[in-house]
């Protein structure tokens, strides 16, 4: 058995998955869910209202067979997926790879899309995704720029936004607090909403933002620019153990002076600059979630000594990490 299921926007999938497989339906006041019958599986699809113009979707999925549904003429408002475990299968026209694996994100916005998801069979699926649309996406700077793709490098955004990337820590935890904070309290509900809202803020600001706004005082044309971007994210996945500029030189195709110049051009921040950065704020999300000692989290973010650690903490916020840990 094998689904195939052609929508152009969400409210299509709805419809067709409980009357063309079955799933059962069942709704509250601000949130949805479908749970998949016992012949193809067993989990659920979750959509949670945070607001009119929110909205944020859980899926846990185990198939026996694999789940199909094509897409076309479909326009992204603002969609996010996380994919937590397992894989999920992009495939949009005139694109190499977006795939989802195990603790890989793509966001999209592209109008008049066209292409297939699938949900492969045997395997255990986990993702968050968020869904915004109206006021909220009014209010983010070139969000219709972006979704004209009347400017070559409003286009290319967009196309790389779609491709597979992987979160820094802090984007990682924030995803996975969306995914474990599904109570129906008034309290959870605005602890939800806040975090969501967090999260796109905070894609939107790493991912369209700072490109675009450092893109326009770059003078690197856009190839190189995706070059300074993928070093950027090389950066943020590496934290622990960053390369030398020498080996992120080769990893990502430009010279070294060119790398150096552009990517504090579109960055406003050198490469050692960003990379210390992000240790740092890894480091403050490890020390605030409290699972680690200050020694495993110094180990964690590259530092054998524990007090270089202290010190270069204490020099990024200004508190020592013992302090931030005791609420000083």
């Amino acid at each position: 058995m094998s689904g195939r299921i052609i929508i152009s926007h969400v409210e299509d999938s709805f419809h067709l998955l409980t009357r063309q497989y079955g799933f059962g339906e069942e709704a509250t006041e601000n949130s949805k869910t479908m749970s998949v019958p016992r012949e193809l599986g067993s989990g659920y699809l979750k959509f949670i209202s945070l607001g009119e113009d929110l909205v944020l979707s859980v899926t846990k999925l185990r198939l026996k067979y694999p789940l199909v549904m094509n897409y076309e003429n479909y326009n992204n408002q603002f969609e996010t997926t996380y994919c937590l475990d397992g894989y999920i299968g992009y495939a949009e026209t005139g694109l190499m790879e977006t795939g989802l694996r195990k603790n890989e994100y793509g966001m999209y916005l592209k109008q008049q899309s066209r292409g297939m998801v699938m949900y492969p069979s045997a395997e255990n699926i986990c993702a968050v995704s968020i869904m915004a649309k109206g006021n909220l996406l009014t209010s983010l700077p070139f969000y219709f720029d972006c979704i004209s793709e009347k400017k070559s490098c409003h286009r290319n955004l967009i196309h790389h936004l779609m491709t597979p990337q992987k979160p820094d820590l802090p984007l990682h935890s924030m995803f996975s607090q969306a995914l474990e904070n599904d109570g129906d309290t008034g309290l959870q509900s605005l602890l939800r909403e806040g975090l969501v809202k967090t999260i796109m803020a905070s894609l939107w600001q790493n991912n369209v933002l700072t490109p675009l706004t450092g893109g326009a005082r770059c003078p690197y044309r856009e190839s190189d620019q995706r070059a300074f971007r993928q070093a950027a994210a090389i950066l943020e996945q590496r934290y622990d153990n960053p390369p030398t500029i020498s080996e992120l030189c080769r990893l990502v195709g430009v010279n070294e002076y060119k790398l150096k110049t552009g990517f504090r051009a579109l960055y406003d921040k050198t490469i050692h600059e960003y990379g210390h950065h992000v240790r740092m704020k890894t480091a403050r999300v490890l020390l605030e979630n409290r699972d680690l000692t200050i020694s495993q989290v110094a180990y964690q973010v590259g530092y054998i000594n524990v007090s270089h650690f202290a010190k270069a903490f204490h020099g990024q916020y200004g508190v020592n990490p013992r302090d931030l840990r005791n609420g000083a």
